[in-house]
């Protein structure tokens, strides 16, 4: 039962650190983009030293969040082409809420709605860039967030359970007694047992890195309003929900591969007590052994 326990216990220290941003040399790093007359400017922190560094590492794995707040004269256009443009542009989407508020001094009725866009990560600029050339764009960000150092610890670890996999599963061939069946089995199920964990987590990356999150709010106004100056606190306060809705996302796909898993735990159990209780119903036969030659 132990060997269980530790098993939940790796499955969420997994968990702390995809979402960590400090631990094991994962970066953070942020950037903001304003619309202009001349498009997207971008804020960012690489430094001369980064770029170095990248031209000679392994493939980057960035996961990248847009939010972009924006309002239309014409929302049934505007929220159909969020829709269209998603599927044109090679993704999906992911969830979508609509609502519409009374007017209390005429009848006029405004409505709004948020979107969970998923675009291949290539695309994504060209797809917010189409659906707000028509409306009025009143903020716009850009999150990002470097997982490459767990991504390339994740299958390091992988290539190493693989390497004990095909030993364990050598050694049960050659395996003579029930006992140490057992225990090869036992130790068998432990390592596939972690290698679907890390595998499910190398998925999850996989897929962020490929498909971006674009948060999407959509409003329907009488006339345009100034596009407001996006200050400190703002871009603060956006990173922060990001980042929360990054850790909800990871639980909740973590939570899903500990259910797929658990059949595997339930049978490591099973044979954990099979292997105690075999090694007890040894160890009093040696004792009472023992005990009637010394009588």
């Amino acid at each position: 039962m132990k060997k269980v326990f530790a098993l939940v216990l790796t499955l969420l220290m997994v968990m702390m650190l995809f979402t960590s941003c400090s631990d094991g040399g994962v970066a953070m790093n942020d950037s903001s983009y304003n619309k202009s007359e001349s498009g997207y400017t971008t804020e960012s922190t690489t430094t001369s030293d980064d770029v170095a560094k990248d031209e000679n590492a392994l493939a980057r794995k960035i996961i990248k969040t847009y939010r972009i707040r924006m309002e239309t004269l014409e929302y049934d256009v505007a929220a159909a082409l969020i829709t269209s443009a998603a599927e044109r542009f090679g993704g999906y989407i992911s969830e979508a809420t609509q609502e519409g508020v009374s007017s209390t001094s005429s009848s006029y009725t405004t409505r709004s709605a948020t979107y969970t866009v998923r675009v291949p990560a290539e695309r994504a600029d060209a797809y917010i860039e189409h659906i707000s050339g028509d409306c009025n764009v009143l903020s716009s960000s850009l999150a990002t967030q470097d997982v490459t150092d767990s991504y390339y610890g994740y299958q390091a670890r992988l290539d190493s359970l693989i390497v004990q996999e095909e030993r364990l599963t050598a050694m049960m061939e050659k395996a003579q007694t029930l006992s140490e069946l057992l225990t090869l089995e036992d130790k068998l199920s432990d390592v596939r047992a972690e290698i679907n964990g890390i595998n499910s987590s190398l998925q999850l990356m996989d897929k962020s890195v490929t498909y971006s999150y674009v948060y999407v709010t959509l409003k329907e106004v009488k006339e345009y309003q100034e596009p407001e100056a996006e200050s400190y606190l703002s871009r603060l306060g956006a990173s922060f929900v990001g980042a929360f809705e990054s850790f909800v996302t990871v639980v909740g796909e973590i939570f899903i591969a500990f259910v797929w898993m658990l059949p595997y735990l339930l049978i490591a159990a099973v044979i954990a007590v099979i292997v105690i209780v075999c090694t007890k119903k040894r160890k009093d036969k040696k004792n009472k052994t023992d005990i009637e030659k010394k009588d």
